[in-house]
């Protein structure tokens, strides 16, 4: 295998991933994600990494020094395990992409009124205090981003209610790409492929020595004349 195949399948999953990120910040329209989907793209690009790429091999490195395959295939099933046991709460969650947060609360507020229950405004998010029920919003300003927690009683039935009148009020929404978001996607995810293959590519090809020219049409002092 060429020595340029590690490092593209440790990383390449992670880049891909960035680059999502990226295109995402490039749209004009809003953008609803379901939280396991998310979820799984995320673990889809962090899994290579931490388990066949520099992170897992130094883990590994530091917790067993056997050559054997033993401690790799524990150590890929503590990472399923892991991705598994988040994968569950993820879905209760819906990720909104290109909203700034007071954009976002209004749209939620609005998706909710079509919802059955009386949802009033929190300090985290909206609740309906007679059932027990309501969402946790958590938004980034810098990139427009907003996740969706479901809680209380039946919080499945209501992220898998709330979606669609989400969806239908995104609709409604336009805002103009984030550039510099994007930019800054965009060179996370070629650094994280082209450094380790530039670093790569300078191990193969090491600087020659200077090699000496001799000229033959020198005259050499040792031959009579």
């Amino acid at each position: 295998m060429s020595t340029m195949a590690p490092p593209i399948l440790s990383l390449g999953p992670l880049a891909a991933y960035l680059t999502a990120q990226g295109l995402l910040a490039c749209s004009r329209r809003p953008r609803l994600v379901a939280g396991a989907l998310d979820h799984l793209f995320l673990a889809f690009g962090l899994g290579a990494l931490l388990g066949y790429g520099p992170v897992g091999s130094v883990l590994l490195g530091a917790l067993s020094r056997s050559s054997e395959s033993t401690p790799h295939l524990a150590w890929i099933a503590f990472l399923t395990t892991i991705a598994l046991v988040f994968a569950g709460s993820s879905r209760r969650r819906l990720i909104l992409y290109n909203l700034d947060p007071v954009r976002a609360q209004a749209a939620v507020r609005d998706a909710l009124a079509q919802l059955p229950g009386a949802f009033s405004p929190t300090l985290l998010g909206f609740e309906d205090r007679a059932v027990g029920r309501g969402l946790r919003l958590k938004s980034s300003p810098m990139f427009r981003t907003c996740e969706l927690e479901a809680f209380g009683r039946r919080a499945d039935e209501l992220i898998e209610a709330l979606a669609g009148p989400l969806r239908d009020r995104l609709e409604q929404d336009r805002s103009p790409p984030r550039w510099p978001v994007a930019a800054l996607w965009f060179v996370l995810a070629t650094a994280t492929v082209g450094v380790p293959l530039g670093w790569r590519s300078a191990e193969r090809s090491p600087a020659q020595p200077p090699t000496t020219v001799i000229q033959g049409s020198q005259a050499d002092p040792s031959r009579p004349g």
